[in-house]
């Protein structure tokens, strides 16, 4: 069905490296370099990667340039990289500095099918103590030329808010827009779930991010705990888990009917898979709809993608929901 593929490609970002997976970078990407010639392959997007483990690619003998080298596919082989941060804005200038050395280090190194098209770090927490917006412009501004300056200009680098900020996440999303009218493509990235029950975002925060993120036209990027499709109790962690229907969903509906707040905590909290349907020209929650050509530039340019441990989860939970991929 085409607006199964639509939403389906590119969405989820593979990372084997963290936890629960928590797989050896060897392991990691050779599962990576193996999902990217199998048959679901659309469905892949990134190998997250930190910036230190960047460095052991080079501590292989090889080994793993052979994989970038031999690897079956015509698709680039896309890395998202987390940088290491820092807690203010000269820290963080700091080491993302030598970050991005590391980085075009790295391509020229690995293979000319590498690109590294996104970054995800967090937000200084000193610049959400301050007062007024100017910090932050100034802060993305100065990343912006730093990231022009180094190659990356075609980047787009997703901040996420450090743990219990989610009250000013309307006023980080509205300075993130104004910085993207004249510069680059910032976006805000939302951890969604984790390996503990504390680390899953109620359902109406996750609702205002996808909110403030159409409000404002800023990219949405999650991580963690999105292994399945529909929101659902999960025994192992004791809590419910988001689905990855309802969040992407919400936000592409969002989008193009401009839903309230309401309408999208609605959809977010929907554990029935019924409430979900797909056909050749529609995606459907319930009653409201939207065509393919409206999914596809919502998910292209707004709904990027999330990270996650598994590939192989998110794609058996869909088959048995009956659907073909």
């Amino acid at each position: 069905m085409r607006a199964l593929e639509l939403f389906l490609t590119g969405l989820i970002d593979y990372a084997g490296l963290f936890p629960p997976a928590k797989l050896d970078l060897n392991t990691a990407f050779s599962n990576y370099i193996e999902y990217l010639g199998g048959k679901d392959s659309y469905i892949l997007s990134r190998f997250i990667c930190p910036s230190g483990k960047l460095k052991e690619f080079y501590e292989t003998k090889g080994e793993l340039k052979e994989k970038f080298d031999n690897v079956d596919t015509d698709k680039w082989i896309s890395f998202s990289v987390l940088p290491v941060g820092g807690n203010n804005h000269k820290e963080f200038v700091s080491s993302f500095t030598e970050d991005l050395k590391t980085c075009d280090n790295f391509i020229n190194y690995a293979s000319e099918k590498i690109v590294i098209d996104v970054f995800e770090v967090k937000l200084p927490e000193e610049l959400l103590t301050k007062h007024g917006l100017n910090p932050l412009k100034n802060f993305y501004s100065e990343i912006t030329v730093m990231l022009n300056d180094t190659g990356f200009y075609n980047s787009r680098i997703f901040f996420e808010l450090p743990s219990g900020k989610i009250d000013i996440a309307e006023i980080v999303a509205g300075s993130m827009a104004e910085n993207n009218q004249k510069l680059t493509n910032l976006g805000l990235k939302f951890r969604t779930g984790g390996i503990s029950a504390d680390a899953f975002p109620t359902v109406e925060d996750t609702a205002k991010i996808i909110k403030y993120c159409r409000d404002f036209k800023i990219p949405f990027k999650a991580t963690a705990g999105l292994h399945h499709p529909v929101r659902h109790f999960d025994k192992s962690v004791n809590t419910f888990m988001h689905g990855f229907f309802n969040i992407f969903g919400a936000g592409i509906l969002a989008h193009k009917h401009s839903l309230s707040l309401k309408e999208i905590t609605e959809i977010v909290k929907d554990e029935n898979k019924e409430s979900f349907k797909f056909t050749e020209d529609l995606f459907l929650w319930r009653d409201i709809e939207t065509d393919c050509d409206s999914l596809a530039k919502a998910r292209e340019e707004l709904m990027l993608s999330f990270g996650s441990c598994s590939f192989d989860e998110p794609r058996q939970d869909i088959k048995e929901m009956g659907y073909e991929i």
